[in-house]
């Protein structure tokens, strides 16, 4: 898998995110820490 850098679109409405990446499951955005590959959050499509 590879991880991609979240939008400006996204980090404009969860600001803390900044940094991380994402990856696509489905349609869904599943938000990953790239420095512990941890998942921090799911957003719904």
């Amino acid at each position: 898998m590879t991880l991609h850098r979240l939008p400006p679109a996204i980090i404009s409405i969860v600001p803390e995110y900044e940094g991380y990446e994402f990856i696509l499951v489905r349609d869904d955005i599943v938000i990953i820490d790239p420095d512990t590959y941890e998942i921090v959050d799911v957003i719904p499509a």
